[in-house]
């Protein structure tokens, strides 16, 4: 009879598994995400979607070397880890890499949504930033910017969760050794400390008050015992201060509360200070042990020179106005792309929604009980939202006006800042059907449709299978002689040629 109810409750635990999914949304986003980068991982090392920089970051990580600037030291010594797996070909564990990190974007993301917005909602709008092509794009191949990615919704969540400002500081440090463009993050971040530190302020003052009228309180019941009027400041019955006192009074105030915010102030530099620890590795990782070393970060000149990229500042703003028109038209279409027709108006809705909303007083979409990690709603929802659609703004004109050809992956965090104010409009459209129709299921299932849209438009025309490079390479080192040395076009060629040589250990004896 044990044994009966005993195999009855496992399989009662296993049904429950998926239910118990459904309600984790960053869980469900994610590994929905994960299993579909898996599917469609490039098996190699390739140069599909601008990934020609994938062979120097295997090789620099393998070998724990420096890559071209910024060095990228958080991506090497993560990469490191990565290598050691044995599975596939090295390639295959560094594609796997950036699968993993946009996976584990895409659920964080839904995670910080569910604060604000139901659950199907938080996947929905998740999903869809995960099948948009550019994210997709980028999951599959090895390159920087998924590691990247998953920085920057770390900053996101901890901006928007108000979590601890030594979390937040730590976050946004580690996100700029993932790639310099985080530092336009600074709104958001800057919006959170100096609502902590206001909020820090306002706490001091108030325990400053209640310390005054317990004081008072004090002085009045000693005075009716004693009959004496004694002289203290600023209560009834007190002698006038004289101008002098009440300047002591103010200073003395304001070293309270400077005094009151150095814990914070000690946790807000701490915790950056943290993050840029990688940064620090780059001069041990650029020892003579690894042959691929950009620069000697040996002195502070030159560790600057590598981590500020200044070989890349020319690129800054050089575009010419006729090639900036047409990339604005290009562009129209690519940002249509990635949200597809049904998500662009969603976004555009739901962006002036939350901030007249607010401007009202009022929380957009309230949550009829607490939820996530959060907690009850809150009514700075516009605030928010209005910092991401700036932050979203300034990494677009970033990456509009950076003459490289690549330009475009650099939107990447623009996509993700864009996911809130999709959620917004697909949380309204979703509400306001479901009052109208009293069909919620109905109206619920619409927000699917844009990561579903997308998923079908990979599936009916899937990107260009890659070319592989490997019987190219094989071919030439084995037409080439001892000892060659061998010239090469390129970054792309010469990076490929340095991950099969420096990370598979192929013709060590040539000279490239």
């Amino acid at each position: 009879m044990s044994e009966a109810v005993a195999r009855e409750g496992a399989a009662r635990e296993k049904t429950a598994v998926f239910p118990h999914l459904l309600t984790r949304p960053g869980l469900l986003a994610g590994s929905t995400a994960l299993l579909v980068y898996l599917l469609t991982l490039a098996p190699d090392l390739t140069w599909r979607s601008y990934g020609g920089d994938g062979g120097e970051l295997i090789a620099a990580s393998v070998t724990l070397g420096v890559p071209h600037p910024t060095g990228y030291p958080t991506y090497v010594l993560l990469g490191k880890l990565f290598s050691l797996l044995p599975i596939g070909t090295m390639a295959y564990r560094f594609n796997l890499f950036s699968a993993v990190a946009v996976a584990a974007a895409v659920g964080l993301t839904a995670v910080t949504l569910r604060t604000h917005f139901s659950r199907t909602t938080s996947v929905a709008a998740s999903l869809t930033l995960a099948f948009a092509p550019l994210v997709w794009s980028q999951a599959t191949i090895t390159e920087v910017y998924g590691l990247n990615l998953l920085a920057v919704a770390a900053v996101v969540w901890a901006v928007m969760g108000k979590r601890p400002l030594f979390q937040t500081t730590l976050l946004f440090a580690l996100s700029l050794t993932t790639h310099a463009t985080s530092l336009l993050l600074l709104p958001l971040v800057g919006w959170r400390i100096w609502e902590e530190l206001t909020a820090k302020n306002l706490t001091a003052e108030g325990a400053e008050d209640a310390k005054e009228e317990k004081e008072r309180k004090s002085h009045v019941q000693n005075r009716d015992q004693t009959g004496c009027h004694t002289r203290f400041r600023g209560y009834p019955h007190a002698t006038q201060p004289d101008s002098r006192l009440r300047g002591n009074d103010i200073w003395t105030s304001t070293k309270k509360t400077l005094r009151s915010l150095r814990p914070l102030r000690f946790k807000f530099f701490f915790g950056f200070l943290l993050g840029l620890t990688p940064l620090l590795a780059l001069p041990w990782l650029a020892r003579p042990a690894s042959p691929i070393v950009w620069g000697q970060p040996n002195t502070l000149r030159d560790w600057w020179w590598l981590v500020s990229g200044q070989i890349y500042r020319a690129n800054l703003f050089a575009l010419s106005l006729p090639d900036l028109t047409q990339r604005l038209a290009d562009w129209g279409q690519l940002l249509a792309v990635q949200f597809s027709w049904l998500g662009l108006p969603l976004i555009a809705w739901g962006q002036k929604h939350v901030i007249s909303t607010s401007l009202r007083g009022e929380i957009p979409y309230p949550l009829p009980t607490p939820t996530g990690f959060l907690g009850r709603p809150r009514n700075d929802m516009g605030t928010i939202f209005l910092l991401s659609l700036l932050t979203a703004v300034l990494t677009l004109i970033h990456a509009l006006t950076y003459a490289t050809p690549d330009a475009h992956v650099l939107l990447l965090p623009t996509l993700l800042l864009l996911t809130f104010p999709l959620a917004a409009g697909m949380e309204g459209i979703s509400r306001k059907g479901a009052k109208a129709q009293r069909k919620s299921v109905s109206f619920a299932s619409l927000r699917l449709c844009v990561p579903l849209f997308l998923l079908a438009a990979h599936i009916v025309q899937p990107p260009a299978e890659p070319i592989s490079l490997r019987p190219a390479v094989g071919e030439i080192f084995a037409q080439a002689p001892a000892n060659a040395v061998l010239l090469t076009p390129g970054d792309a060629t010469i990076f490929t040629l340095w991950y099969f040589q420096h990370a598979e250990r192929q013709r060590p004896d040539l000279l490239l």
